[in-house]
């Protein structure tokens, strides 16, 4: 009896000292409901100061920016994000929050002949739609011309822009980083996700086969036959907790899901937040504790069951 004792209560300490290593770690545990804005981006105004602070050589590292509202450039000047080769480039989080940026008119006047968005992007764009707009140039992209570091990442996004370049990506051109969930579609012109080159390319759409200069890594790359009216494709059916497997994003991030329907593009009202995805990414890493929890468990139900038969027959022997 004493010797079951032992075991049984060796169990339990085990078991509660996994549980409280594994669920009580509070660097697993989303601190707040949603990430603060170091920055905030509501209007044109905003997003053409952003602009002009990065292109002076704020780089905006470790910090996160928050587009909050719809934004419309029609009739507006704009000049890339962190000009390309100028060497004051982005390298926070641009999180669009499932807005659209429409209107967006670049061309060489802004002064360098590789454009998008973001010129050369060293950071973190997510969440954000590009529509109605225009892109000319050389080496473009919809969101970004080149990457200005391997960790750079476009996540999340899609584009229906008009670009005319040299050489054309529907999301960037030569890019260095990775590019993560994102649709390029368009009703007239063809491209591929990438003009160039990407290091990593995820679960993206486009109307045009990857170029034969393309040596990175690729996984879903999926091409748009004409314009779908049959199936919806929306961005987070398939992959909605897979991409919290390979980037680290900031707690309280939300991914906004895109939709291409009928040959339309937009945001829908699927989510899904980083806290239950981190849950869930945890869980699939520490699949050796689970497993070892649940054995224990089983353990301690048999150390039990053999405590209570033993009770039960030296009652009887009594």
């Amino acid at each position: 009896m004493n010797k079951l004792r032992k075991i049984c209560t060796f169990v339990v300490a085990v078991c509660l000292l996994a549980c409280s290593l594994m669920f009580c770690n509070p660097s697993h545990i989303s601190a707040s409901a949603a990430a603060n804005a170091d920055l905030t981006i509501t209007s044109a105004a905003d997003l053409i100061a952003f602009s002009q602070r990065v292109n002076a050589g704020e780089n905006f590292t470790g910090k996160r920016v928050a587009q909050t509202a719809d934004i419309d450039l029609n009739g507006v000047p704009f000049t890339p994000i962190g000009l390309y080769g100028k060497g004051n480039y982005f390298y926070g989080v641009y999180d669009g929050q499932g807005h659209t940026i429409a209107g967006l008119n670049i061309s060489n006047a802004c002064g360098t002949s590789n454009n998008g968005l973001f010129g050369h992007l060293g950071g973190t764009i997510i969440n954000l739609g590009l529509i109605n707009g225009n892109v000319s140039g050389s080496c473009c992209g919809s969101f970004a011309s080149h990457a200005a570091s391997s960790q750079a990442m476009i996540i999340n996004c899609f584009s229906t822009l008009t670009l005319n370049c040299s050489r054309t990506g529907g999301i960037a051109d030569n890019f260095i980083g990775s590019i993560i969930n994102c649709l390029y579609y368009h009703s007239t012109q063809s491209y591929a996700v990438v003009g160039y080159h990407v290091a990593s390319l995820y679960h993206s759409f486009a109307q045009k086969p990857l170029p034969q200069s393309f040596k990175g890594f690729t996984q879903e790359y999926q091409l748009l036959s004409g314009a779908p009216t049959e199936k919806t494709i929306d961005a987070l059916s398939d992959y909605r907790t897979t991409i919290f497997t390979k980037i680290s994003l900031p707690e309280g991030t939300k991914l906004y899901g895109w939709e291409l329907k009928n040959g339309e593009v937009s945001f829908s009202n699927h989510t899904i937040d980083e806290s239950s995805a981190r849950i869930y990414v945890y869980l699939k890493k520490n699949l050796a504790v689970i497993c070892f929890l649940a054995i224990a468990g089983l353990c301690f139900a048999f150390v039990c069951i053999g405590v209570l038969i033993e009770k039960k027959e030296g009652k009887e022997r009594e």
